[in-house]
């Protein structure tokens, strides 16, 4: 593992609970904010595959000393009564044991090549290693709802699947799946979390692609869109004095950072014609699929945009009523980079390539990617979630090491009831963001103030028990830029032809993606020549969110409907800097580090926030 510090400001520990995460067995995970950690843990636990548990507590642990049998199925999941150690991995992978995937609790999917169906005997001088085996069995691969799904039967009815693949998966199997599937050769994507291919199925294709030795999971695709000033001014800091925020007041406005949006498209699509309020600020834009440009005809992605790095006074200079400046960024001295990933009708999402998305944005040296779309899935944890997690600790895979990169996104709209994410923002790893009000009344709608929550956030937890939102900032009434090609239709209520009100999910995220700029500058500045990794981005984004007024609704924070909070800057960047180490100490399975605070005063509270990037799930 490696640790970060940054002794820091307010607040109590982030629970390292087994709920909130799933710490992977002699993986590396990212750390960040830890004052004194000591790690080790040994459990008999039961398995937990997506759809289903396995109790470990009806059968007896088989041993490997005494020339257990595995099951004649070439993939197995052995659960052990511990967490392995590199050691005792290299000794199961010598003995014809291929160790998959990771799941919890201390087990593996292991793949038991056919030459080794039984596991010799431990040598004199190496310890045998206990475990129970069971079949990774058809039904444990497919999603538990999709029988459910009408014409999910043999007859001849098609509906359209992901299928994913284990990384060792020869090429003429992934051929041959293909084929099945009927999936072209640009919907297959390899990550650190398999091989995906989508494509359509029959009922009888379906049940056949269980049968299938080198399948890990099946599911329906998902419909992924679009989810969804004042408020840069409820976030940053009001300075009172001028149009601009409090912390670019004091200099924190993002420059030198570059974000990134995936959305609809960004105004014209060409650079000598962009909005003023962005013009001057935009590095590059990109487009996929079937488009020919990366012009936004649906208007989400340049308002979503001119969030992160609009500046009025770089355009128009157009003041609200109340002296607010209108197309205020949070991060207006920052870079951005465009990728048009979702259709004019705001309905098709043009690539599920992520993969190319990330290595694309990497390279144009993104530091943060908003992304304010996704698929209603109940709060549930899937391939994609997954497949974004891999991306957090590595956005170019075709590039060695590991390039980390953090992704920010909507956490849907589908609220007030609980459990109502979207995916992909039910990912781990990447940091989710729900909306509360603005300070903003326009139509007596929504004028509840700054402590409220927006009735439409979705809510937590996420499935598997986790708190999502991660945290929350300002989702209604939102101005900001308006694109020239996009009409009325998906705007709240337009200002003028420059100009427009949006609200949901969709609005806020790209705030927080501005405040995640700022405190990237801030962190540069402090620390030369490094940049926060993706958790400790997210812990510092925890460290300065503000508990909501429970008087609408909400319990103290942490709590399943903001989260941590809602962000506000001046709890980082007008703080007392302490200390910082990013990424300077590595530990392993079984390993302790330990590090001792003086606090010399009970006047103010001290905050410790702990972050980590997990591995992706299963």
């Amino acid at each position: 593992m490696k640790w970060y510090f940054l002794k820091s400001f307010l607040y109590n520990i982030l629970h390292f609970l087994k709920k909130q995460c799933q710490l992977v067995n002699g993986a590396k995970c990212w750390y960040g904010f830890i004052v004194l950690l000591c790690l080790s843990f040994t459990t008999k636990a039961d398995v937990f595959l997506r759809n289903t548990t396995i109790s470990t507590q009806v059968a007896q642990l088989a041993s490997e000393g005494n020339q257990a049998p595995l099951l004649e199925s070439q993939v197995q999941i052995l659960a052990f009564d511990h967490s392995l150690s590199d050691a005792e991995k290299a000794q199961l992978q010598k003995r014809g044991i291929q160790l998959l995937h990771y799941i919890p609790d201390n087990a593996w999917l292991c793949r038991i090549h056919p030459a080794d169906n039984t596991v010799e005997a431990a040598s004199e001088n190496e310890d045998s290693i206990s475990f129970l085996s069971f079949s990774y069995q058809p039904e444990y691969k497919i999603f538990k709802n999709m029988t459910d799904i009408p014409g999910w039967d043999r007859s001849g009815t098609v509906k359209k699947i992901r299928v994913i693949l284990t990384q060792d998966t020869p090429d003429e199997h992934i051929e041959k799946i293909s084929s099945l599937i009927h999936t072209k050769i640009n919907q297959i994507h390899h990550s650190e979390n398999g091989i995906f291919c989508t494509g359509s199925a029959t009922g009888a294709v379906l049940e056949k692609l269980t049968q299938d030795p080198y399948v890990l999971w099946i599911e329906p695709i998902a419909q992924f869109k679009p989810t969804g000033e004042v408020a840069a001014k409820i976030v940053g800091g009001d300075n009172y004095e001028n149009h601009y925020t409090y912390s670019q007041f004091l200099g924190y406005d993002g420059s030198g950072v570059i974000t990134g949006v995936a959305d609809t498209g960004l105004d014209t699509g060409d650079f000598s014609t962009l909005h003023p309020d962005l013009a001057g600020h935009v590095k590059a834009m990109y487009y996929y699929g079937n488009v020919d440009s990366a012009m936004d005809e649906y208007g989400h992605g340049t308002h979503v945009s001119g969030s992160i790095i609009a500046n009025g006074l770089r355009g128009f200079g157009t003041l609200n009523e109340d002296g607010y400046l209108y197309g205020l960024g949070v991060a207006p001295g920052a870079q951005l980079v465009a990728q048009r990933v979702i259709d004019s009708t705001g309905t098709v999402f043009l690539t599920e390539d992520f993969q190319r998305l990330a290595r694309d944005a990497y390279r144009e040296g993104v530091s943060v990617v908003n992304n304010s779309w996704g698929a209603e899935e109940s709060s549930r944890y899937d391939s994609y979630a997954a497949e974004y997690d891999a991306l957090v600790r590595d956005s170019d895979n075709l590039t060695s090491g590991d390039q980390e990169m953090a992704f920010i996104f909507a956490a849907g709209n589908s609220g007030p009831a609980s459990q109502t994410l979207i995916t992909p923002g039910v990912a781990k790893n990447v940091i989710t963001v729900g909306a509360s009000e603005s300070d903003r009344q326009v139509m007596y709608i929504y004028e509840d103030g700054i402590d409220a929550m927006a009735d439409f956030s979705s809510r937590g937890p996420t499935e598997d028990g986790r708190y999502k939102p991660d945290i929350v900032g300002p989702g209604t009434w939102i101005s900001s830029t308006k694109s020239a090609y996009a009409g009325e239709g998906n705007e709240w209520l337009g200002i003028d032809d420059n100009y427009t009100y949006m609200g949901g999910t969709s609005m806020a995220s790209p705030i927080i993606t501005g405040a995640a700029a700022v405190i990237i500058q801030y962190f540069q500045e402090k620390c030369p020549q490094q940049t926060p990794s993706p958790a400790l981005l997210k812990a510092l984004l925890i460290s300065c969110a503000q508990d909501m007024d429970n008087y609408y609704g909400t319990d103290y924070a942490p709590n399943f409907d903001e989260g941590w909070g809602r962000v506000w800057l001046p709890e980082i960047i007008d703080g007392d800097y302490r200390i910082c180490e990013n990424q300077s100490v590595l530990l392993r399975q079984g390993e302790e580090w330990e590090r001792q605070v003086l606090v010399k005063s009970n006047e103010s509270p001290l905050k410790i926030t702990m972050a980590y990037t997990d591995v992706p799930g299963l």
